[in-house]
């Protein structure tokens, strides 16, 4: 939706400029390449979109999630009147949109570890008014890379610097064709790989954007460079760096979990809706509805958590040594029909 509806506002605010003007930078690659890119920062932009209402839910809590619409939205405005206010920045060719697509690409990474270090924390905006400026730098911050999204599809719609310009309804179909394999694909990391390596693969993704527009450029100097560093992007969403490992809200039980002497978490699995987390831990003790009529000692348990949250116990015993099971309210149904 944020593509949709900033891509909208850029084609009525944007003239584009008589075939011939403004020879600069002139276009000499095909127009499938071209457009190759626009698919690919569109898609890049609708991974990271995606990624976020994930990472939001996990790191703070669900109702997060719905920020990531408006962050889109925002972004993609803001580059519309951006360019705008100054055409110029539509200048350049394809090698501004490669740089456009790099930065896209550098300021998905950038975004996401400043929010991840940034101790913001909603319970405490209650008492602690930094936490005010803290959200907003988290909301600003994470809008840049919609911004460059944005640009590199308002550029190549005012038909600057083009040779032979490229027309803005295949424009606006491979963006909105990008988008759409976007959010396929990042369903499909989201299960594979989890929340921080699909962050990555945003940034793979919109570099991959900038190779194709270095590809538009006849000496394509930097084409290895890019290339280079789309596949280490790649290859680090197999190895997520430990700075990437996602920060939760310490209100939520995982880290609670976590705060017990010796517990850590033995496995992590992610899908499209859920992280899930089984945690090992003595200080687990949790037998909700249990009768005051038993006098043992509860068992050893693990964990288990959903987005970081409603830790349910695991009892680390076989079934037929647990004693405490017929003190629990559902053991009635048991006793009332063996």
């Amino acid at each position: 939706m944020g593509n949709k509806v900033g891509k909208v506002a850029m084609a009525d605010t944007l003239d584009r400029p008589a075939p011939g003007e403004g020879t600069e930078g002139a276009v000499h690659g095909s127009a499938a390449v071209i457009l190759a890119g626009v698919a690919a920062s569109s898609a890049a932009a609708l991974i990271f979109e995606i990624a976020l209402t994930r990472v939001f839910a996990v790191a703070q809590f669900y109702h997060f999630a719905f920020l990531a619409v408006s962050l889109a939205l925002l972004g993609f405005g803001a580059s519309g009147s951006v360019l705008t206010a100054f055409p110029a920045l539509a200048r350049g060719g394809p090698r501004r949109w490669r740089w456009l697509a790099v930065a896209q690409s550098v300021t998905t990474v950038a975004a996401y570890l400043i929010i991840n270090t940034l101790p913001f924390d909603s319970f405490a905006i209650a008492w602690d008014r930094r936490q005010i400026l803290y959200l907003l730098i988290y909301y600003l911050v994470l809008a840049v890379p919609f911004f460059f999204a944005g640009l590199v599809v308002a550029v190549l719609l005012t038909g600057r610097d083009q040779q032979s310009p490229v027309p803005s309804h295949r424009i606006y179909a491979a963006s909105l064709g990008g988008s759409a394999a976007g959010a396929v694909v990042a369903l499909v990391a989201l299960d594979g790989l989890g929340g921080e390596a699909t962050i990555l693969g945003a940034a793979a993704v919109a570099m991959a954007a900038a190779f194709a527009f270095d590809r538009a450029i006849p000496t394509h100097r930097r084409g290895a460079i890019l290339a280079a560093t789309t596949g280490g992007l790649l290859l680090l969403t197999l190895w997520v760096p430990a700075p990437f490992a996602m920060r939760l809200s310490p209100y939520k039980d995982l880290p609670a979990a976590l705060r017990y002497p010796n517990a850590e978490i033995v496995a992590t699995n992610w899908d499209q809706g859920t992280r899930i987390d089984l945690v090992s831990s003595d200080g687990i003790r949790s037998l909700p509805g249990l009768s005051l009529t038993y006098t043992g000692a509860p068992p050893p348990q693990d964990g288990l958590t959903f987005d970081g949250d409603d830790l349910s116990p695991v009892p680390r015993l076989d079934p037929a040594d647990a004693q405490f099971a017929r003190h629990l309210l559902g053991s009635l149904a048991f006793r009332l029909r063996p």
